[in-house]
Formats: structure tokens, C-alpha cells, sequence
């Protein structure tokens, strides 16, 4: 080959050379303009990764569930696991099948029956040394304890039995107890902490007879400090009996009535009726809870158990309260 020969080659090769370099500075711009663009949608629109919805599977495990506690109860509802439920305590709020058997009570569970109807799997709520457990376990009966005390065992609890019975579960980016505190509005955040007094009533005279028990080191006290609130009672009880003295000692801003509503069965399991009272109760009328008209009575299921629906709802509730307007009286939603 000669020189004139060999440089025309050398000519297109370097062109050739060239043309890929361009290329390969082009195809890594785009890739990095694609990465930039996934980074400023997870930036600006951190809901768009937030969750993900793992469908139900079909576990052997649990194609037939007792479950003995109307919060775990709920939990399998959520977890999209409630036609495998085949007994049930009296105080649920589960959709009527005649699949499924009433099993008792917190006081009078028929242990019988719950044997008789063969289960895969036990659910109950209580500490890991509980007698109904150590029974069932005696009995060759396969069964899961969960305590239920704080927002986080909550969630745990809710976790643990969907991975085991495959449920349908949503995975959030964020732990149960940050979407709460999420609900805080930004402008409340450098703000002294509302005082909030939570009391428990079973009747309907709660306007003219002041309830009794209150929350204490629960977790509906749990929930008033994980949404920014002070609970006014800071013993260490957890549902103490308090006095017309005390509560005026304490002075809470606001008085949340949480009743259960357990014979209105009118009721959906997931809806909440907040009812604004005027209470004539003696010697209270200084509290500033009173004088400002912030007492409140909330009925529903929802109202008593500890379940992640229950926590979310009441949350809800509570930040629109205390934070946002007063909302009308009537039945709140929080789906």
C-alpha cells in the first residue's frame, strides 16, 4: 500500500472513529437527561413511588382463620382476607356470611367451637404468654399472638399477617407513625402543642353526664403526641378514672368522646359520626374546652379498636379538629 493509500485509510478510520464518539456522547446524554427526569418526578411528586399494592396470593395456610379480636379482624378486612374468616368474635363488624361462626366473646369464647371449625390459624391480640394461646397450643391448634398497645405493634401486627397469609398488602415508603405525623400542618409545627383530653363513653348522656375514663399510655394517647397533640393526663394508667377536680386542673383545649356505639349496627364498620355537645357539666363550665365549644362526641367503631384503618381515620378526625375548620356535624370518611 502506498503513503497516499495509507493516509485515505487512516483518514476514515479516524472519521469512523469520530462518528462513534459522537454517537456514544449522544446515547449517554440522553441517559443522563432520562435520570434527571425520573429524579424530578420522585422530587416534586414523592406520592408517585409512595406505595405499591402487592396482590393476594393463595396461601394454604390460611384458607380457614379464626380470628378472637375485632381489630385483627379488621386487619384481615384490609389485607383482603375476610372470606377466609370462619369464626369470629360477637363484637366484629365483619360482612354476614353464613360461612362464618360466632366463636363468644372476650369473656365467654367457646374454645369448642373454635376447634370444631378446624383452622389453619388462630389470630389473637394479648401478650405472648396468653392463657387462650397456651390452650389452643395444648390443643394441636396453630395459633399467632399480636400485641396491639402502640401505633408501631399495630403495624407490625398488620404486616406480619399479611406476609403470612398472603394478603393483599400496600407497601408505603413511609412507616404508619410518619403518614400520621404527616397529617401536622406545616404552620402548626412551631406552635405550642394543643391540650387534648380524650374520655370514653358506652351510653347516650354523655352531655349531661361527664364520662369517667380517659386515655392514658395507649394508644389513643399515642396517637394525640404522634399528631403533634399534648395529652393533658400524662400518668401512667392506661384508661384512668378522673374527677370533675382533676379535669379542671388539667384544662385541656379539647375534649374528644370516643364512643364505640356498639348496639347501632345502622353503623358501617369504617364511618364516624362527630356530634359537637354543649355539656352541662358541674362545676366545669371554666374549662377551656367547655368555654370554647370544643367537646365532641365521636361514635363508631372505629373508635375503640387498634387497627391501621382505625388509627388513619381517627387521625383524620382529630388534625381537621383541632387544626383545619370545625367540620359540621355528620359522618366522616377517610379512605
Amino acid at each position: 500500500m502506498n503513503n497516499k493509500a495509507a493516509l485515505v485509510v487512516q483518514a476514515l478510520i479516524q472519521a469512523s472513529l469520530q462518528r462513534l464518539k459522537l454517537r456514544f456522547c449522544y446515547i449517554a446524554n440522553i441517559v443522563q437527561l432520562v435520570v434527571a427526569g425520573i429524579l424530578l418526578i420522585m422530587l416534586f411528586a414523592p406520592a408517585f413511588a409512595a406505595t405499591m399494592t402487592i396482590p393476594k396470593g393463595e396461601s394454604l395456610q390460611c384458607q380457614r382463620i379464626v380470628s378472637i379480636s375485632p381489630a385483627l379482624s379488621d386487619m384481615l378486612v384490609e389485607l383482603a382476607l375476610e372470606e377466609h374468616i370462619v369464626g369470629a368474635t360477637r363484637y366484629d363488624r365483619l360482612p354476614s356470611t353464613e360461612k362464618r361462626e360466632i366463636i363468644g366473646g372476650y369473656f365467654d369464647l367457646n374454645i369448642e367451637k373454635v376447634v370444631s371449625l378446624k383452622p389453619d390459624i388462630v389470630f389473637l391480640e394479648g401478650n405472648v404468654n396468653n392463657p387462650i394461646s397456651e390452650r389452643l397450643t395444648t390443643l394441636g391448634i396453630k395459633n399467632r399472638v399480636y400485641a396491639l398497645d402502640t401505633i408501631e405493634e399495630i403495624e407490625a401486627a398488620k404486616q406480619e399477617m399479611g406476609h403470612y397469609c398472603e394478603g393483599e398488602m400496600e407497601i408505603h415508603s413511609q412507616t404508619l407513625k410518619d403518614q400520621l405525623a404527616a397529617l401536622i400542618p406545616i404552620e402548626a409545627l412551631n406552635q405550642e402543642a394543643p391540650r387534648v383530653l380524650i374520655l370514653y363513653n358506652y351510653g347516650d348522656h354523655a352531655e349531661t353526664i361527664l364520662p369517667k375514663l380517659a386515655a392514658g399510655r395507649s394508644f389513643h394517647g399515642e396517637l394525640l403526641e404522634t399528631l403533634g397533640m399534648r395529652n393533658v393526663y400524662l400518668g401512667s394508667l392506661n384508661a384512668p378514672e378522673l374527677t370533675r377536680e382533676a379535669i379542671s386542673i388539667l384544662n385541656p383545649e379539647w375534649i374528644f368522646i370516643l364512643n364505640g356505639a356498639v348496639e347501632d349496627h345502622a353503623l358501617m364498620r369504617d364511618q364516624l359520626i362527630v356530634k359537637q355537645l354543649s355539656p352541662r357539666w358541674e362545676f366545669l363550665s371554666r374549662v377551656d374546652a367547655v368555654k370554647n365549644h370544643h367537646v365532641y362526641e365521636i361514635f363508631g367503631f372505629y373508635t375503640q379498636i387498634p387497627s391501621v384503618s382505625a388509627m388513619k381515620q381517627l387521625a383524620t378526625l382529630f388534625t381537621q379538629l383541632v387544626y383545619g375548620r370545625e367540620i359540621e356535624d355528620g359522618a366522616v370518611s377517610a379512605h
